[in-house]
């Protein structure tokens, strides 16, 4: 009802400053815009918290190939490089880590 009133005031403030023109697209675009908001609060309430676990949990306990292994590694020996390098410049990063 509320979307009703405000599709009702907007299309007459429209319709009164510019022409019956713009209030028909006025209305045509409101009505547009509440099949987009209502498609996309249907869609994410189609998606339930355990299947996003349950995707979570597959995703987090696949094996990683050796390509993948092999980047992994390369990053990580590239944030420590970087790290390294930072720790020159700032006492704070001197602190002694886990490797």
């Amino acid at each position: 009802m509320i979307r009703l009133v405000i599709l009702a005031v907007v299309v007459y403030l429209a319709w009164h400053y510019f022409g019956w023109r713009v209030a028909a697209g006025v209305a045509a675009g409101y009505v547009v815009l509440l099949f987009i908001i209502n498609a996309a609060s249907t869609v994410t309430r189609g998606i339930n918290a355990s299947a996003m676990r349950g995707s979570t949990n597959e995703l987090m306990h696949r094996k990683l190939s050796d390509e993948e292994k092999a980047h992994y590694a390369s990053s990580r020996e590239h944030e420590r490089t970087m790290i390294d390098h930072r720790a020159q410049f700032d006492p704070e990063l001197r602190k002694p880590r886990d490797r």
